[in-house]
């Protein structure tokens, strides 16, 4: 269990465009959708949050949205402002809970967390939410922002990034 999120990007394909792609099984079919993931994350409640409040206007529910590639623009943009003002120093990361004396206790141990998460709380606040995540501003929120700028680079820097539907979708 936990947040799973989804960016899937479809084509629809007709007789009309004469570019039908050769499926088997498929082969009598007057037009088609292909519907496959572009980015996959897991527990990046930030930009889980992002798409909450961007795309979903606030609703919550795991449903299916439509995301504009200028809506993905923007998130690289937000994602792009916070790795270029922050950085990693060394620290200390909560890395789970353990049951001790009879309640839960904070597995805490070095690693690395966020220098400064002002702006970071600003532009991409994490979010809490059942089994989410962790919410401190660490080096698993900012492998989430780096894991996602990677990927928003390849898709928007794409020739034919406007040639596609794309759609948001979380589950948990």
């Amino acid at each position: 269990m936990g947040l799973d999120m989804y960016l899937y990007k479809e084509k629809y394909f007709s007789e009309f465009r004469k570019n039908l792609p050769k499926v088997e099984g498929f082969e009598d079919c007057e037009s088609m959708t292909i519907k496959g993931e572009a980015i996959y994350w897991r527990k990046a409640n930030a930009i889980h949050q992002w798409f909450v409040e961007k795309v979903q206007k606030g609703r919550d529910n795991c449903g299916n949205y439509r995301v504009s590639t200028d809506q993905l623009r923007d998130l690289l943009r937000d994602v792009n402002i916070v790795l270029g003002s922050t950085q990693l120093v060394a620290g200390k990361v909560r890395n789970g809970q353990t049951l001790k004396e009879g309640g839960w206790e904070d597995i805490i141990e070095d690693g690395e967390i966020v220098d400064d998460t002002l702006l970071a709380e600003r532009v991409l606040p994490t979010q809490d939410g059942f089994f989410f995540g962790g919410t401190d501003y660490d080096e698993y929120y900012y492998r989430d922002l780096e894991h996602t700028k990677k990927r928003l680079d390849e898709l928007l820097n794409s020739p034919d990034v406007e040639d596609y539907d794309y759609s948001y979708h979380s589950s948990w």
